[in-house]
């Protein structure tokens, strides 16, 4: 579980790194607000079996927190979608610290579940 929050948090800091420099290469824009443009996950990405990994990505090319759990197994698979979509991005980036809970594979499907919160 803990290999999978940090998996989550090192494919979250690429994103972000990613979207922040591009590929310098870039000169047209797509511009609009943070969560104007996202990744579509295939239902594949999210289908998982006892013992699958669960990773957290952020699916807004803007990292607005717009979360979602997939099996690690699409990791790469996701990456290069998150790279080919949001690649022209430009617009608006979020400073998101939400974490609205940990991946987990419940049902045949990669999932969040809610943090507990103490008092």
């Amino acid at each position: 579980m803990i290999i999978a929050f940090i998996s989550a948090l090192l494919l979250i800091g690429g994103a972000v790194f990613y979207a922040m420099h591009g590929s310098g290469a870039i000169t047209n824009a797509l511009e609009g607000g943070p969560r104007a443009v996202s990744v579509a996950v295939p239902p594949a990405m999210t289908s998982c079996i006892s013992g699958d990994t669960c990773i957290l990505v952020d699916k807004s090319c803007g990292l607005c927190c717009d979360n979602i759990a997939i099996n690690g197994t699409y990791e790469k698979t996701f990456n290069l979608l998150f790279s080919q979509t949001c690649e022209r991005f430009r617009g608006t980036m979020c400073r998101c610290a939400e974490l609205a809970g940990v991946p987990a594979c419940i049902n045949s499907k990669c999932a969040l579940v809610p943090l507990k919160r103490t008092k």
